[in-house]
Order: structure tokens, then C-alpha cells, then sequence
């Protein structure tokens, strides 16, 4: 196997290696351009083969010719496009330089750190200090250098690898990997568990290698073909390569070969099918097709679908890969999204492995997961077993529960089949499914704090948009006692900026014109928010206006002295407005804690123009606000109530009542 016929061959010796002169710094045009930063994070430095150990900034778009080399540091990371064809992703502290042998055969060395490599529309060489190895063309490998060993991790395709010994040559597919020692001290082969440990087995010698006739892009035998596009929506583009230029794709379906870049804007989808593989790929997602034998995509950001109806199927993210690995009923087997390097599973009728590069995590039916960018794999336990409120989406709502926690169920009825979950709480994000054909699902356990939610439809998660509302959970057992009469405040008209908060009642405001003149008539003028402007009486210069004359919002007020407007006071504002600290209601009964019974006697107060009900059943209240009634008790698998107050103003509130067993003390 001969280097000239490459036009790109990868150098994973070091600097030992390198002492012997195989690799030139001098060979080649040192002006023709070989390499270009396409992408960079953090700080990212470049050498001149002109002007060795002086590195400089390196931005993007940054060129490289022969000898010359680029480094990342400490918190850095980059992506090189090969001018032939290819590219390269240099993790932190990774020195990459680009070297010739003559005129004709290009490669490159890895100094130190790790890099992945992905060739272009033809095979990579890779050599070492035992021989050759051939990646192959759609494959991608990473390297990495730990002082006189190089790893070489095959992720995706294969490569044919030379023997120690000029025996037959060894074929490591994805999945596997091989350690080059320095001084030849032999090649392993390592394959992950399902758990993701590392199980070492010798290479197998005997591994049939690639017949010369048969095409690169023919399937290996066993393999699943072609991957099939339709793509739903306007705006969907694909490339050849994740470098390449990006052409529209059409509505309807298509082919797209291994490598190939997927675009997915919003508003758009695309379903993916390769053999038993089936993906659904919605808006905002930018990915790439796998080879035959490996992931079906690679996905760089957004949301994929795994409708697969055959266990195997495998997605591969930022640090690992999702794996299906037994199918449940339905359609939708899980929800894959990629944000900010990080993948969030949530699975809804499958099991599924998450294959961190460090850690791996199984997720269950109606189970999440998270997957970061530095492979570390973890399953969440969000789900609760029954709901303790259960709210449509869409509403936003204050739960007040006596242990500060509450089991939240949200409901969306308008989907055709299932719905998905999301929590945002700060900056943690939580998914759960709420199954159509299960009542008993889409419950989260909420701690106290405020939590964001989005709930879509799964079926027609494209065209049907996310039903979003809030929920603030509270450390509150509802037994506060509500203002029954009118707070009375006192405010001057001096210039000044007053706000009034009340808690049930509106208040009573008294106005005061401080100076007012002793002599002639006072009027008080006040602007109602809408621009209405009512005038009053101030004897004296002061005016007061009863409990719920004046509502919510902001007001402007001022004093005059009838025929005389140049004797005025200070045009002041006011601005009243709800106490959200302010209890909501006063429950009576039940108390917390009480023995569950066949009936419970509901019974509390709520602010004026408050709707109470449990459980859909309406409890109304009579001209002193109060509400009574009795109701079937909750079940005894499950000893919690919930009263909800609904003010147009106010908003929504839960209060969580649990019951101890019948019969207790």
C-alpha cells in the first residue's frame, strides 16, 4: 500500500518518531493553502513554519500551509477544514501541525492532546511505527496521545489496519479501538459494554478485509442501504459535507449518502429511514447523515424523534450516543434534543442506552436522561406516581403545599396522540411524556421555586405550537388568615411617586394637599387609568375616596383652588396594586394530616370574585366570600386533595390537602 496515491495521510507518531525525518516541515509550497480554521472556541494559537515557537492569535477563518501548526489551550476547541477534503476537531490543549513528504503526500501530526478525524470523499492513511491503517472514507476516529501511546477509537466506519508481523491485515470497525506503542509493542482492539466499560480482546487476525473491486460506497454485506429522506416544509437544506455549500431540498423524498449535513429550519420536518431505523427530525436541527453500519445521524443541535419499531437503532450526540434497545407499543419511542453540547433524553415508550465517553446511564419508559459533551451519561428521576394537582396546559398557577413539594400533572387535550413534558427550572431542563393512552402520566415532582413548562404534541409537534404557562411551588399550608376589611392609606400630593399594595380588600385612600391655602374652595382631581379625569370635594385639602373606588393601576392626582389655577398643588402619581405575598384563600377544612374518609368537608374563604372547585366539582361562595361543601374523599392509594382559586386578576392557586390513613389517630 503506497502513500502517494493519498492525497492526505495522518501522522500519530510524535515527536520521537518525527526525529527520523519521515515527515518534512520544508517539503511543498509553503504558500499554497492546506488547512483553514472553520470554527473556534476559546483561545485558539497558530505557529509559521517561517517562525518556529512564535504562536499568535488564530481567528476563524485562519490558513495554514505546509509546516505550519495550530494549537487549542486550556478551555479551547477547533474545527480545520483540509483543502483536499476532510476535516479535523482539535479538543483542548492539542497541537496539530501539517506536514509533506515530497510534493504529493500530505499528512498531518498529532503532537499532543486529542483530535478527531473524518476524512473526505476518500480513505485517510493513518500511519504508525508497525504500518498502515486505512480509514475509511465516511468513518471518523479519534486520537489521542498520552506520552508513547497513541489511542485510536474508531466512531463510526472502519479501518484496515497493517500487521505487526506482515501477516493478514486486521479490520476494526465502530465500536472498537487500537493502541499504538511507539516501539511496536503490539495493537488491542477494545469494545464497550452496554454499560460502557471497556471489554479488551486481542484483534482478530483472521478479519476479512475489503475485496479491492468492491465499491467504497457499496453496503458491507449485512448492511441496512441508503438513507431515506422526506422531508415535509420548506427551508430544508443539505450538503455533501459539513464544509460543503448547502443546496434546498425539496418537499417529498430523496437520498442522502453517509456524511452528508441536514439543515432543518423551524416550521419544517424530515423523516429519516435506513432499514429498521426510523427518525423524525424536527425545526431547528442541523445534523449529519451516518454510514451504513453505524449511528443514522450525528446530530449537532435540536430535536430528533426515535420512531424505530426494531431494537438497535443508535443516534449519536455530543459525547456519546442514545441507543435503542427495546421497543415499546407505539410510535414515538423517545425525544433526543441537543442544546449547548448537551443531550436530553426522554423516553416514552422505549429503553434506551446512553453511551457516555465516561459514564453510561439506561433510561426506561417514561424516564430522562442526560448525556453532557465530556461523555458523562446520568438518568434523572423526575416522575412521581400520581399527580397531587393535576392542571391544564397552558395555565399558569401558585401551588401552596405543606411539605413544599408537589407531583404536577399537565394535560393537553387537543393532541392526537402523545404529549411531551418540559420543566425549566433555572437552568435545569426536565422531560417526561403524558401518554394518550395513560392517564397516569406527564406527572413531574416539582421542589419549591418556579419552574417554567412547554408541553407539544408529539404526533404534530411541527405544526401545532408548544403550549407554554409557569408554576411557582410554595412551602405553605393555606391557613393564613385573609384581610376581611379595607386597609386605610394616607398619601400627599407633594410630587412624589406612591404605591400602595393590598392584600383581599381594596383599600380606602385619604388624599392630602400639605400647604393647602386656607382660604377658598378645593377641588381634588384624579386621572383614572384610560385617561378619564373625576373630580371631588377637598374641604380643607383633603379628600378621601371609600374601599374599591379606586382599582388597580396607576393614577395621577393633583389639588386646585376653584377659580383660581395658579393656586394647584403638585401633580403626584399612585399606583395600587395586588400583594402577591398576600394569602389567596384561608382553608378551614380539611386540616393537614386528618384520617381519610369517604366525604371530606371542604370549607375556607377566598377573595372577592374567586371560583373555588376540587376536582372540577364548583364550590361557590356567598356574600361573605366563604365556600363550603362535601365531596367524595381522594383514594386511598393516593390520600391527596387539591382546592384550586381562580381570580381573574390574582391568578390561579392550588391548595394541596394529604390525608393520614382511615383510621388513624
Amino acid at each position: 500500500m503506497t502513500l502517494i496515491s493519498r492525497p492526505w495521510t495522518l501522522l500519530l507518531l510524535g515527536t520521537v518518531f518525527l526525529g527520523v525525518g519521515t515527515g518534512c516541515r520544508h517539503c511543498g509550497s509553503h504558500d499554497e493553502i492546506v488547512a483553514r480554521l472553520v470554527e473556534i472556541h476559546g483561545p485558539v494559537s497558530k505557529e509559521l513554519a517561517k517562525q518556529p515557537q512564535s504562536w499568535q492569535d488564530a481567528p476563524s477563518g485562519a490558513t495554514f500551509a505546509i509546516g505550519d501548526a495550530v494549537r487549542t489551550q486550556t478551555g479551547g476547541s477547533a474545527t480545520v477544514g483540509l483543502a483536499a477534503g476532510g476535516r479535523v476537531q482539535l479538543t483542548e490543549r492539542t497541537t496539530v501541525r501539517f506536514l509533506a513528504d515530497g510534493l504529493h503526500t500530505r499528512h498531518l501530526a498529532i503532537e499532543t492532546g486529542e483530535a478527531e478525524v473524518e476524512p473526505g470523499a476518500s480513505a485517510i492513511g493513518v500511519e504508525t511505527t508497525i504500518g498502515l491503517a486505512e480509514v475509511e472514507a465516511g468513518s471518523r476516529v479519534k486520537v489521542a496521545r498520552d506520552g508513547q501511546r497513541l489511542t485510536v477509537d474508531v466512531l463510526i466506519g472502519g479501518a484496515e489496519f497493517d500487521s505487526v508481523d506482515g501477516g493478514a491485515k486486521r479490520v476494526v470497525k465502530a465500536g472498537h479501538r487500537f493502541q499504538v506503542s511507539i516501539g511496536g509493542a503490539g495493537v488491542e482492539t477494545v469494545e464497550r459494554e452496554a454499560d460502557g466499560r471497556p471489554v479488551k480482546s486481542p484483534v482478530d487476525a483472521g478479519a476479512p478485509t475489503r475485496d479491492a473491486d468492491t465499491p467504497r460506497d457499496a453496503p458491507a454485506e449485512g448492511g441496512m442501504g441508503p438513507v431515506v429522506v422526506e422531508v415535509q416544509g420548506a427551508g430544508v437544506k443539505a450538503g455533501a459535507s459539513r464544509t460543503a455549500v448547502l443546496a434546498s431540498v425539496e418537499e417529498g423524498k430523496t437520498q442522502l449518502p453517509p456524511g452528508s449535513r441536514l439543515v432543518v429550519p423551524g416550521g419544517a420536518s424530515v423523516t429519516l429511514s435506513r432499514g429498521g431505523d426510523r427518525l423524525t427530525v424536527l425545526g431547528g436541527t442541523e445534523l449529519e447523515i451516518g454510514a451504513d453500519g453505524g449511528p443514522v445521524v450525528r446530530v449537532a443541535s435540536g430535536r430528533v424523534l426515535v420512531a424505530s419499531q426494531s431494537p438497535g437503532t443508535r443516534v449519536e450526540v455530543p459525547g456519546g450516543s442514545v441507543d435503542l434497545v427495546r421497543v415499546g407499543e407505539g410510535r414515538v419511542q423517545a425525544d433526543v434534543r441537543v442544546e449547548h453540547q448537551t443531550a436530553r433524553v426522554v423516553s416514552n415508550r422505549g429503553e434506551f442506552s446512553l453511551h457516555g465517553k465516561v459514564r453510561a446511564a439506561k433510561v426506561g419508559p417514561g424516564e430522562s436522561g442526560t448525556l453532557d459533551g465530556k461523555g458523562d451519561a446520568t438518568a434523572d428521576a423526575i416522575t412521581a406516581a400520581a399527580a397531587d394537582v393535576s392542571m391544564p396546559a397552558g395555565e399558569s398557577a401558585t401551588i401552596h403545599s405543606p411539605t413544599g413539594t408537589a407531583a404536577v400533572q399537565l394535560r393537553r387535550s387537543d393532541c392526537s396522540g402523545d404529549a411531551l413534558v418540559q420543566i425549566t427550572s433555572g437552568t435545569t431542563v426536565r422531560r417526561t411524556f403524558a401518554r394518550a393512552d395513560d392517564p397516569a402520566t406527564g406527572i413531574v415532582q416539582l421542589p419549591a421555586g418556579k419552574h417554567d413548562y412547554a408541553v407539544s404534541c408529539v404526533e404534530t409537534a411541527a405544526a401545532s405550537p408548544d403550549q407554554r404557562g409557569s408554576v411557582r411551588v410554595l412551602a405553605d399550608s393555606g391557613v393564613a388568615h385573609l384581610a376581611r376589611t379595607a386597609a386605610s392609606n394616607v398619601v400627599d400630593a407633594d410630587g412624589r411617586h406612591y404605591h400602595v399594595l393590598y392584600q383581599s380588600v381594596l383599600p380606602q385612600m385619604t388624599f392630602h394637599w400639605p400647604g393647602a391655602p386656607a382660604a377658598g374652595a378645593i377641588t381634588f382631581h384624579a386621572s383614572w387609568p384610560g385617561g378619564t379625569d373625576k373630580a371631588f370635594p377637598a374641604p380643607s385639602g383633603t379628600a378621601v375616596l371609600p374601599a374599591g373606588a379606586m382599582a388597580e393601576g396607576t393614577y395621577r392626582y393633583w389639588f386646585d383652588v376653584d377659580a383660581h389655577p395658579d393656586q394647584r398643588s403638585p401633580d403626584t402619581s399612585l399606583a395600587i396594586a395586588f400583594d402577591n405575598a398576600a394569602p389567596a384563600a384561608e382553608i378551614h377544612s380539611p386540616t393537614v394530616g386528618q384520617p381519610l374518609t369517604p366525604t371530606v368537608h371542604v370549607s375556607g374563604v377566598a377573595n372577592e370574585g374567586s371560583t373555588v372547585s376540587v376536582s372540577g366539582v364548583a364550590l361557590p361562595l356567598d356574600g361573605q366570600s366563604r365556600f363550603s361543601g362535601d365531596l367524595p374523599g381522594p383514594p386511598a392509594d393516593h390520600r391527596v386533595l387539591a382546592v384550586r382559586i381562580a381570580h381573574p386578576t390574582h391568578g390561579n392557586h392550588y391548595f394541596i390537602r394529604t390525608f393520614a390513613a382511615p383510621g388513624a389517630p
